[in-house]
Order: structure tokens, then C-alpha cells, then sequence
């Protein structure tokens, strides 16, 4: 596994579908996961071709995993998986891993928009995507697998 970055003992490592398997996942994201049409694994292994993507560990441990894929130019659809334990411990240096990896999508890729979409009844997702200052474009009815509602969320430079 190749060491891309060391944040304080969080280490980003390139993104591997197996990856997916070892994040304790709310129940909220199990329910959402469980609902789609492929598995995990296929999940995993469509998300390490589509684009560029990390993966976020600690005390050996995955935390998280987050990604790209480009759209078109300039244009590009931002993804996480997060864990229970994505922001316990140190959550400034997470959220300082996270903020990096971001910017350097939009510097190489020249982002001029990076959109994501967020499960409408996932506050922690929604305080994520504003956070990183993603901005709400509005409700997305019965767009998840399971029909649920979604938010589009986008971020502009």
C-alpha cells in the first residue's frame, strides 16, 4: 500500500475497492448501502475506475475513503463512504486530510464546480457538504435506490 500523506498519524493511501469492507458503518449508511442495486464490492470496484480516490486511515484502521469522478470538464462528482469512527480521535486532522484532498481534485482536474449528493434525512452528511463549503441546490425526490430524498449539493471556485 503506497503512503500518499501523513497528517499527525492519518495516513492517505490510494483508494482499493477492499477498502469499502473494513469501514463500521452507521446505520444509516448501512441502510443506504443495503438498498443498492450491486454490492459493496462492486461499489468498490466501479469507484477505483471512475475517477481518483483516498482512502483516510488510523492505528490501522480504515476511517474513511472519498473520491472523484469527472463528469465532463471541469465538472466533477465528489463521493464518501464514512464510518462511526471517521471523526473520533483527532477530527481537526481529518477534517484538514479532507479539506487538502479537495482542493488538490480541483487544482489538477480544473474544477470550476465538484457536486455531491447527500441522503436528506443525514444531518452529519449535510453538516459535512456545508462544512466544506458545498451549497444546497435543493431536494431531489425519490432519487436514492430505496426511493429516498436526496440533497444535490455543489461547490464552485
Amino acid at each position: 500500500m503506497k503512503l500518499v500523506a501523513n497528517y499527525g498519524g492519518i495516513k492517505v493511501v490510494p483508494f482499493e475497492p477492499w477498502h469499502l469492507d473494513w469501514i463500521r458503518f452507521t446505520p444509516i449508511a448501512m441502510g443506504a448501502i443495503s438498498n443498492c442495486d450491486i454490492s459493496l464490492e462492486q461499489q468498490g470496484r466501479h469507484l477505483a475506475l471512475s475517477g481518483r480516490a483516498y482512502t483516510w486511515m488510523t492505528k490501522g484502521s480504515i476511517i474513511g475513503c472519498a473520491g472523484m469522478t469527472p463528469l465532463w470538464r471541469g465538472v466533477a462528482d465528489f463521493w464518501s463512504y464514512f464510518g462511526v469512527d471517521t471523526f473520533s480521535g483527532n477530527k481537526r486532522l481529518t477534517l484538514r486530510a479532507l479539506r487538502v484532498y479537495l482542493e488538490e481534485f480541483h487544482t489538477e482536474y480544473g474544477l470550476h464546480r465538484l457536486q455531491a449528493v447527500v441522503k436528506a434525512d443525514f444531518p452529519e452528511g449535510v453538516r459535512f457538504a456545508e462544512f466544506f463549503g458545498f451549497k444546497n441546490e435543493g431536494i431531489m425526490k425519490h432519487y436514492g435506490p430505496g426511493g429516498e430524498d436526496f440533497y444535490r449539493y455543489s461547490k464552485f471556485w
